[in-house]
């Protein structure tokens, strides 16, 4: 079923449109009358709404930043509110009531090391969705470096490692994962100022626990001799 209308001869005489392309003739000759107008009314809503896909974390995903977020998107069929159960180790038996969101963030962080349960449950006047997943995701360990010496070469698939955060404030250049010119290895971070002066981005190391008898350094190339100091 198309909600439009098609002809090529006459617009006083339209038949529905077997297509959503469908259009209607507009020529010299081929014209509506002055006045005309179509009404439509949205077909009525008798059935829950679908069920609903989910964006992330992806399930059974781990090493999951405790300050993530649960994401998931509409599946369609009017939802006009979702249900969320989320609780470590098991579902709860009471969810959530959220509303009209497709996004919900944990009060706090969530704990370090913990599988994490969770299913979204769309609703309508009509009912709950059926045959909703329940889905889980297990978070990393605390990242604070206790550990000495401490290195990180960039060397990894995944940008930034676990516990180093990426901050772009200013939404322009983000800090990357590079192969141009690293220090040692295959791969480095990398960020583009290009004598960009409002920049206001950070790579941020997780914490460390320096307890004395310890230093702190990091390896930086400039792009150029004209661009030294934009680190």
């Amino acid at each position: 079923m198309f909600n439009n209308r098609t002809t090529t001869t006459d617009w006083a005489a339209t038949t529905a449109g077997a297509s959503n392309s469908a259009t209607c003739t507009l020529t010299s000759s081929i014209f509506p009358a002055s006045g005309l107008t179509f009404t439509w009314t949205p077909p009525a809503i008798v059935t829950p709404p679908n069920y609903q896909p989910l964006v992330s974390p992806a399930d059974a995903a781990t090493n999951v930043l405790p300050s993530a977020t649960l994401n998931w998107a509409s599946g369609g069929g009017a939802p006009t509110g979702y249900n969320l159960y989320f609780g470590a180790d098991e579902l709860p038996a009471t969810p959530i009531d959220l509303g009209l969101v497709t996004t919900y963030d944990p009060a706090g962080n969530m704990d370090y090391s913990t599988t994490y349960y969770w299913k979204v449950v769309p609703y309508n006047d009509n009912g709950d969705a059926t045959d909703c997943a329940t889905w889980s995701f297990t978070t990393g360990p605390d990242p604070t470096v206790t550990v000495f010496p401490f290195t990180e070469g960039f060397e990894g698939a995944a940008f930034p490692p676990y516990g180093w955060t990426v901050i772009d404030n200013n939404a322009d250049n983000k800090w990357i994962l590079s192969t141009s010119n690293p220090r040692t290895g295959l791969q480095c971070a990398r960020i583009l100022t290009d004598f960009n002066t409002v920049n206001d981005d950070y790579l941020v190391t997780p914490p460390v626990a320096l307890t004395g008898n310890q230093e702190l350094k990091f390896w930086a190339r400039a792009h150029s001799a004209s661009e030294p100091d934009e680190v």
